[in-house]
């Protein structure tokens, strides 16, 4: 059986969460803490993937604390897996940002969005796609 490891600081942040690490020297406590705050730096986001008029429509909101950087978001167009739109940005706790396709730019098809941090490696990730007609 195969387990899939997380990073120290990570395992850390879900064990803090889940009230599963006990912390009984001052080591152990500094441990939690830096857990606690690398946590509140990870990306929380709430993405809508709409199209209105064959025009795509992607709402991010930040739903967790202010960015420490800017993160980097990426429009892509799937079919010819080309980067139609790019942005770098800073968001603050409940900040909302939204973004057009128009669909005279590419035409139909389907759009990803993707926000990556620059504060630390998350992966590619695709936040939200959708399929425009």
């Amino acid at each position: 059986m195969k387990i899939n490891t997380l990073t120290t600081a990570g395992a850390l942040a879900l064990g803090v969460l889940a009230g599963t690490v006990q912390t009984s020297a001052a080591g152990d406590v500094q441990i939690a803490q830096a857990a606690r705050a690398a946590n509140s730096t990870l990306l929380q986001l709430g993405v809508e993937a709409t199209c209105e008029d064959g025009n795509a429509i992607f709402k991010v909101t930040n739903l967790g604390a202010e960015w420490p950087k800017a993160g980097r978001l990426s429009i892509v167009y799937v079919e010819g897996t080309k980067i139609i739109s790019k942005r770098n940005m800073r968001m603050t706790n409940g900040q909302n940002a939204s973004f057009r396709v128009p669909a005279s730019k590419i035409g139909a098809g389907e759009y990803q969005i993707s926000v990556e941090p620059t504060w630390y490696d998350r992966g590619r990730i695709i936040d939200g796609r959708v399929a425009c007609k």
